[in-house]
């Protein structure tokens, strides 16, 4: 009886030496694909880009006949910034963004008498 637990232990110890690899085995094969994309995306020419300006300027980025996708957006000064991805994101046609007048006509004024920056984080594929 004292064999057979110790026999079924360290078969308990196995199984789960085993899960244990099998779950190390898949984190390992996602964050390789994740590094095979990234590669991918290097040579395909695919990196971050940023556009910034100050207030009431027009501001155009982008490149007709490409996919232009807003990593993030932000407008303001100091601690009070808009977040405004979603309004640059949803105002791109046929991969550029333009907008004249400066950027407060389409997203707000976060902060009225001070002087602001448009920050944008963007890439451009195909």
């Amino acid at each position: 009886d004292a064999e057979m637990a110790a026999v079924t232990g360290e078969l308990e110890s196995l199984k789960v030496s085993y899960a244990d690899s099998v779950l190390a085995a898949k984190a390992a094969e996602e964050q390789l694909a994740e590094a095979q994309a990234a590669a991918a995306d290097a040579r395909a020419g695919v990196g971050v880009q940023t556009f910034f300006c100050g207030d009431g300027v027009d501001v155009t980025f982008g490149e007709a006949g490409k996919e232009l996708c807003i990593i993030g957006a932000m407008y303001g000064s100091g601690d009070v910034c808009i977040d405004c991805k979603e309004a640059i994101q949803g105002a791109i046609d046929e991969g550029v963004f333009s907008h004249g007048g400066g950027i407060h006509t389409l997203v707000g004024d976060p902060v009225g008498g001070v002087a602001k920056t448009f920050v944008c984080h963007y890439t451009i594929t195909g």
